[in-house]
């Protein structure tokens, strides 16, 4: 019997990628989101993040139609720029997911602004 390596090879070089983003150095988060530990405010602040650089990408590319009300000229977020913009606002405070929204969208908008 024989054993075709070559789906096996493709497996791996798929997987490699997300390996590497997996061991994404992060910035130290000096602030607690009310989540119940690190590893869960961690996985909350990185969907967060692909949450919103996915919509900035899709706005930009006309997938969604709308205006670009907030994301004017910014970069695509990352995780560590929403961690820095929470670190910025709210060291040593524990805030709530909605806080936290609010505090990257504040802060895209006074370093980001649109044209009027």
């Amino acid at each position: 019997m024989k054993f075709n390596n070559i789906p096996l090879i493709a497996l791996c070089f798929l997987l490699f990628p997300v390996h590497s983003y997996a061991e994404e150095d992060y910035i130290n988060a000096r602030f607690q989101i009310d989540v119940a530990n690190q590893m869960q405010q961690l996985s909350w602040i990185s969907e967060m993040a692909y949450r919103l650089s996915d919509y900035q990408r899709k706005i930009n590319s006309g997938e969604i139609e709308g205006s670009n009300e907030v994301f004017c000229d910014a970069p695509l977020m990352t995780t560590n720029q929403f961690i820095e913009y929470l670190n910025k606002n709210h060291t040593d405070e524990l805030i709530s997911a909605d806080q936290a929204i609010e505090t990257v969208f504040m802060e895209l908008e006074l370093g980001w602004p649109c044209s009027e």
